[in-house]
């Protein structure tokens, strides 16, 4: 019989949501992760990560035992234990996200998809990141910014055109 489903309350669902945009993580991100390295290192990078950030102390943490990770977020002994197995078949979004708030690390950083655990350094990566796509936009000219606006307008209508036949 597959595990239930996993269901965040919504107590907890807005406590994370308050905290902010470095816990929000999409489906669509996690696959992308499975396209780019590989299913199995996405998984490894997972269940390796969980183990290392549950058992980590900190002064902001005491560390974790599977038991107590488990019961902090409502699920089984057995559910954490299946991701540090890699025994998972596919990473639940609502319970990633759940366990990066409880451990305090970014659930990009729980899947391998960057190496850096704190939100500030995940931040002034992504502002680095921002910083030179806006650099390479600065570069262009009205007129370049207008035809590629063009093309892409272009493009989608072709794109609805072929769904539509």
């Amino acid at each position: 019989m597959p595990p239930a489903k996993f269901q965040m309350s919504e107590e907890l669902r807005a406590e994370i949501k308050a905290k902010g945009n470095f816990f929000d993580i999409s489906k669509y991100f996690v696959d992308k992760c499975y396209e780019i390295n590989g299913i199995e290192e996405t998984h490894q990078a997972y269940a390796e990560r969980l183990r290392q950030a549950r058992e980590e102390k900190s002064y902001l943490q005491k560390g974790y035992s599977q038991k107590d990770l488990a019961k902090a977020i409502g699920c089984s002994v057995e559910c954490i234990s299946r991701i540090e197995r890699k025994k998972n078949k596919d990473i639940d979004v609502e319970r990633l996200q759940v366990l990066a708030y409880i451990l305090n690390v970014t659930p990009h950083y729980l899947i391998g998809a960057v190496d850096k655990k704190d939100h500030s350094a995940f931040f002034n990566e992504e502002r680095n990141k921002i910083c030179e796509l806006q650099k390479a936009i600065d570069f262009y000219t009205d007129k370049d910014l207008k035809i590629a606006r063009e093309y892409v307008a272009k493009d989608r209508l072709k794109q609805v055109a072929e769904m539509q036949k």
